[in-house]
């Protein structure tokens, strides 16, 4: 599930709208960048977890960019295959993203104009795809995974992380909103059988039609057959954790914002993390805060998402409240690289 974004550096605080027709690669390759699920692989890895991708990669330009990108970044991909058809010419997904300078983004790909998936044959993933999932500890997907696949095989996967023993992370992100108009029924069942879910707090707000987080946060958990984690995301305000203790909020860091596009998915690889480490819930949000803050500082998504030196920069150069965040302070202590350093080795060893 790897589309490629295109983010043209001669407009930083906005970008130009997809067509309905194929885009066309230039040679502006500095205005290209890795995103969608790409995100979330990149930072992942760079926490010390192994990762596997899968999906559509074209052999047009976009896909030799993208495949150059997951390779250098130690990201392994699973590909699919996918049938030439009239409406699909085999290239590699696109999707562009629209930031304004109050650093909000929008994002314009083909599932804007044309709402069948780019995969929209394959009703079930192939044994190739199944294996890694089961192979692996954790599956992790977002709201742009149906840009790709159609709902059928989407649940075929989570099917086959349950059956294998595997967490299901979801993150509805910017698709959860026409998910939540124009398959309802498939978005509900798979927030139902997520282990952990990640939301904005418009996001959960759109989803239960509650407007505070944590009761949203709450509701969502209730709702939940396997949900054990719902994790709100607040932006400067941090993050709060509903699980079956009860709600944990963690605020954030104060960094200097440049591009807050991958943050989400940074924020989401750290909580990946944490989870598999049977780290604390405030444990978790408080290197998530960090990780995501540490993108924010970068110029956007792909290779620009967070690395563990900058999330160790975050860490030590934050002013917290000791009384308020204890934890905030034992993570700040001389030896957070070292705390990072255990946790990058812990991650290594979760693949099966």
């Amino acid at each position: 599930m790897c589309p490629a974004f295109r983010h043209p550096t001669q407009l930083p605080s906005s970008n130009s709208c997809v067509t309905s027709s194929p885009a066309r690669p230039t040679s502006e390759q500095s205005a290209w960048e890795a995103g969608g699920i790409c995100n979330f692989t990149i930072a992942a890895a760079r926490l010390g977890l192994e990762c596997v991708t899968i999906g559509h990669i074209g052999s047009e330009p976009f896909g030799k960019f993208l495949s150059r990108i997951l390779d250098k970044e130690g990201v392994d991909v699973a590909r699919i295959s996918a049938d030439v058809t009239s409406d699909f010419d085999g290239s590699t997904l696109v999707c562009w993203v629209l930031v304004d300078p109050e650093h909000q983004h929008a994002f314009c790909s083909r599932f804007d104009f044309n709402k069948a998936p780019v995969l929209d044959k394959m009703h079930k993933l192939p044994p190739k795809a199944e294996s890694v999932i089961q192979n692996s500890k954790a599956l992790h997907f977002n709201g742009f995974a149906f840009d790709e696949l159609l709902p059928s095989a989407i649940l075929s996967a989570v099917d086959c992380a349950h059956a294998a023993g595997n967490a299901v992370f979801f993150d509805p992100g910017p698709r959860g909103e026409s998910l939540f108009r124009q398959d309802r029924s498939t978005l509900e069942r798979i927030l139902t059988l997520s282990d952990v879910l990640l939301l904005t707090a418009d996001e959960a707000a759109t989803l239960t039609g509650i407007d505070d987080p944590y009761a949203a946060a709450t509701a969502l958990l209730d709702n939940g057959m396997h949900t054990k984690w719902v994790i709100v995301k607040m932006g400067a305000q941090g993050s709060l954790m509903a699980d079956r203790q009860g709600c944990h909020h963690v605020p954030g860091f104060k960094v200097d914002v440049i591009d807050t596009v991958g943050c989400g998915d940074s924020f989401a690889a750290a909580a990946v993390l944490g989870y598999n480490c049977g780290l604390p819930a405030t444990t978790t949000l408080t290197l998530a805060n960090a990780v995501g803050g540490a993108t924010a500082m970068g110029g956007g998504a792909g290779r620009n998402v967070a690395t563990v030196s900058k999330v160790h920069r975050v860490l030590s150069d934050s002013d917290f409240d000791g009384d308020n965040n204890s934890l905030a302070n034992l993570l700040l202590r001389k030896d957070t690289a070292s705390l990072l350093d255990k946790l990058v080795t812990c991650s290594c060893k979760l693949t099966k």
